[in-house]
């Protein structure tokens, strides 16, 4: 036949999910050299393959009349459960015209074409119908009878419409991570992000690709957006490989949990409309957001929070950061080594970075005068508004505190900590279940990530993971609780959880410090060694210390 009548056939059964399909399509013959052998096997009820493998034919024939064309082809099923169509892709032969050696030369290997599949009725000129057995005889006849029936049962696992082994929410550094790793493990998974780009770049990656430009020597606001421009495309390319390598279904839009086993999936993209995704496993990373807090108004220009800071396009002259956290003062450190004139730290604590140790919160204080960063501790903001003439290309905004001092400044962050993003999601509707949401909309789970309900894992930001490195690891843990070997149970260890603050230089820490320790009644020694004494302070020079 022609050759439209088997690209048809290869379209519908390579994308069509529906349990029972009818396609129609041109009559096809066998290739040149083969018609006697297939002749003789319908006779038979049996057929002979060009590679020497009989393998039963069809028992039910098309009733058509001779030399009707086209053909009608009906995909039969013996478990109505597993749709046939789209099992495997079938295409026909160039040409009847080549001969069968030339024929089988010019095949892709592992290609199965119309003359495997169908076998030609004497009597109706027509092709029998086609089942899922008679496809995996064919795929026998070029590649062993267990081989081809391992085809045709794994390549199902690959068209089954809105159903996936698991969906991830959220495609951070941990949903990515959730996502490879269990596609890696031969499951079927769908990741979604209303982002149209993904990245699984982590909540700070715009302050740290700001600290790379300060270390590579940036100068103007420009250079600085080359680094974080080109950091962009790197973490996209690399993120997008992955993803087609273990062939994750990426979907662009929002998810909400209907019930423990089905998604409310909304696209993006106008005029698609919402459907429901069934899952066995779902992991929740959909991260954290931002806190604002009164009397600052986020709708003035030059206001920004921590999430939207990533939009300014311009160094500031002078800034004002509330809050002494590890966002505040890796930004205000940043903009101050950039060039802006001046940067003030204002914090209702006394303490900046208050889970540090004694000894490296004074060190991050001795690093901020030093670099002309002022500190205002144990102060709040009492009233904040625009200046006089303020605009969006020239900003105004005057702060006033507590205790009578005003400062003037063309851009404020608010950086008071961030909370997980696990309202809007539909979890309310898992509460009855056992679902919990606890202080800071952080979702409650045990050290597996596990949330006590289904078959349901949350990991990351959402679960209070802080760094990206944390999140990640939980969900390499959450993916092995679900579908590991069962060693993850009998493994034991300490939990530790690691800090940093990507100030220059940096600070990082893990475990109890001095005053946790006190207050446990631990008793405890410290011991500081010179950082130029370590590998990296020999080659790199630069001052500091390292305490155990």
């Amino acid at each position: 036949g022609g050759r439209g009548g088997g690209s048809e056939v290869a379209a519908e059964m390579g994308c069509s999910s529906a349990k029972s399909t009818e396609v129609v399509i041109d009559a096809v013959k066998p290739a040149v050299g083969t018609q006697d052998a297939a002749a003789e096997g319908a006779g038979k009820g049996s057929r002979s393959s060009p590679h020497g493998t009989t393998a039963a034919a069809p028992s039910a024939v098309t009733a058509a009349p001779p030399g009707t064309v086209p053909a009608r082809i009906q995909g039969l099923d013996d478990d109505p459960k597993q749709p046939f169509m789209g099992d495997v892709l079938v295409d026909q032969v160039d040409s009847v015209n080549h001969s069968e050696t030339e024929q089988r030369r010019s095949r892709p290997i592992g290609s199965i074409y119309m003359e495997d599949v169908f076998q030609e009725n004497p009597d109706a000129g027509m092709p029998r119908q086609i089942s899922r057995d008679s496809v995996g005889n064919a795929i026998s006849g070029r590649m062993g009878t267990k081989t081809g029936y391992k085809i045709i049962k794994n390549m199902a696992k690959y068209n089954r419409g809105d159903e996936f082994d698991l969906l991830v929410l959220g495609a951070g550094p941990a949903g990515v991570k959730a996502a490879i790793e269990a596609a890696g493990r031969g499951v079927r998974v769908g990741l979604i992000d209303p982002k149209a780009s993904i990245t699984g770049a982590p909540t700070g990656a715009h302050s740290k690709c700001l600290r790379e430009a300060v270390l590579s020597g940036a100068k103007t606001w420009e250079e600085v957006k080359k680094v974080a421009v080109a950091a962009t495309k790197s973490a996209l390319a690399a993120t997008q490989r992955q993803l087609r390598t273990f062939l994750i279904e990426v979907m662009h839009g929002d998810g909400a949990v209907e019930s423990l086993s089905s998604i409310q999936f909304t696209p993006a993209k106008s005029g698609d409309f919402p459907r429901s995704l069934k899952f066995d496993t779902l992991v929740i990373a959909t991260g954290s957001k931002s806190n604002r807090f009164p009397p600052v108004k986020f709708d003035l220009p030059g206001v920004f929070d921590s999430d939207t800071i990533t939009m300014i396009d311009r160094l500031p002259e002078h800034m004002v950061v509330q809050g002494a956290g590890i966002i505040g003062l890796e930004y205000a450190l940043i903009f101050k080594k950039l060039g802006s004139k001046s940067v003030v730290v204002v914090d209702i604590f006394d303490k900046v970075v208050p889970m540090l140790d004694v000894s490296l919160q004074e060190a991050c204080k001795e690093t901020m005068r030093q670099e002309g960063v002022e500190l205002i501790m144990s102060t709040k903001f009492a009233k904040v508004e625009a200046g006089e003439g303020s605009t969006e290309e020239n900003p105004k905004v005057v702060i006033e505190l507590e205790g009578g001092r005003t400062l003037h400044c063309d851009t404020l962050l608010s950086a008071c900590g961030r909370s997980g993003c696990a309202r809007g999601i539909g979890l309310e509707k898992l509460e009855s279940e056992g679902l919990k949401v606890g202080r800071g909309s952080f979702v409650q789970v045990d050290e597996n990530g596990y949330t006590g309900v289904g078959k349901i894992y949350a990991v990351g930001d959402v679960v209070g993971g802080s760094l990206a490195t944390v999140g990640q690891a939980q969900a390499v843990r959450a993916i092995r609780a679900c579908y590991g070997s069962g060693m993850l149970k009998q493994e034991k260890g300490v939990r530790c959880k690691p800090f940093g603050v990507w100030t220059i230089p940096e600070l990082a820490w893990a475990g109890l410090n001095e005053d946790q320790a006190t207050k446990e009644g631990i008793p405890f020694g410290t011991v500081t060694v010179d950082f130029a004494r370590t590998i990296r302070g020999c080659v790199t020079s630069e001052e500091g210390g390292s305490q155990m």
